[in-house]
């Protein structure tokens, strides 16, 4: 790689050590979010004080020679030593999202022994109310949790914004599932479900499009399309009720229109459950590029339909997956927060 001539797109690439390319599209695709690389760049970190075993330090370093190097492609042993991976380790594809939940937990750990603000909740930490409505009383039981990924089903799903409206779809608890409320204490039919609470700088959208087969027990591939739109209105899956939530460290002054968000980066698999390739495709200074281990290529916006639209004509052999990212444009609304839960009936909240 060290011979060939850097791309003309002006990226570079991500030397595969072994099964990496999962890896490096990830960091391809964070490397791409503006206010992540900025806030990874920008933290002072004194080379003395940090061991080959600072993620965030190696992190630092990988993202400025990404910035800044003329070769085609930078190697990552560093980063991956780290992690404390050595050669098996490297050989070995992992979990995407399960990936880059580690990677976040590992560096906010030493983002706290810095005693620096978490830049990373401060972007990508949501919260979501996680409910129950007894429809006896009509009492709601909730309590709030935090998020920085949000799972969403690939099959029988048309496109993002109904995937959005699925995971927020209440559950009916009924028959031998009933509820046992805590207000009237009797066991009744209860309506449960998930509701944005809040919404992130960045919005990270993992898309499962892998199960688990009970009937072979092997996990197999979903090659149901849907589309992924290059824009998002939180407006399609918050309730209709819901208004913009003023946040001093992160918004502000909210718009008074609804916020949006832009796409940033999708990570694509091609194969199968059990042998299959990741890229990534990411927005840089307007233009679209593709990451392919080593090879960096410009990407138009017909061959970026071909990945996120579905239709027929435009089917490409690769399938969007965790993360598609997608951030909030400065100055905008990048969270919102109910001003009547969906299922508060007028009895009483009581937390968990």
């Amino acid at each position: 790689a060290a011979h060939r001539p850097k791309s003309s797109t002006g990226g570079v690439g991500l030397i595969n050590g072994g099964a990496t390319c999962y890896l490096n599209a990830l960091l391809q695709i964070l490397y791409g979010t503006d206010t992540f690389r900025a806030q990874v760049l920008a933290q002072d970190l004194v080379p003395e004080r940090c061991t080959g075993r600072s993620i965030l330090y190696q992190l630092q370093l990988l993202f400025s020679f990404l910035a800044s190097s003329e070769r085609p492609a930078v190697d990552t042993t560093a980063l991956t030593k780290s992690f404390g991976w050595g050669h098996t380790e490297m050989g070995i594809q992992h979990d995407v999202q399960e990936l880059q939940r580690v990677l976040f937990a590992e560096l906010e750990k030493q983002i706290q022994e810095l005693n620096t603000a978490n830049f990373l909740a401060n972007l990508y930490e949501g919260q979501l109310r996680d409910y129950v409505t007894c429809l006896h009383c009509h009492c709601t039981q909730e309590r709030i949790v935090g998020y920085q990924d949000v799972s969403l089903p690939v099959k029988g799903s048309r496109d993002l914004q109904e995937a959005l409206r699925r995971f927020t779809e209440p559950e009916l608890l009924h028959g031998d599932n009933q509820y046992q409320c805590s207000f009237c204490k009797g066991k009744h039919n209860a309506r449960k479900g998930l509701w944005f609470r809040t919404m992130p700088h960045v919005l990270t959208l993992h898309l499962q499009l892998f199960r688990y087969d009970t009937a072979t027990l092997q996990r197999v591939k979903i090659h149901d399309r849907m589309r992924v739109p290059l824009t998002l209105n939180p407006a399609d899956f918050i309730s209709e009720d819901s208004g913009p939530e003023i946040d001093p460290d992160r918004n502000p002054t909210p718009s008074s229109q609804p916020g949006h968000y832009e796409l940033t980066g999708v990570l694509l698999h091609a194969g199968s459950a059990g042998h299959g390739h990741y890229t990534a495709c990411t927005r840089r200074e307007g233009q679209w590029l593709q990451f392919n281990d080593e090879t960096v290529s410009a990407l138009g916006l017909a061959e970026l339909q071909q990945y996120l639209d579905p239709t027929p004509t435009l089917n490409s052999d690769s399938d969007p997956i965790a993360p598609v990212g997608l951030s909030a444009p400065d100055g905008l609304s990048a969270s919102a927060t109910p001003r009547r839960g969906p299922a508060n009936e007028g009895g009483p909240a009581e937390g968990p």
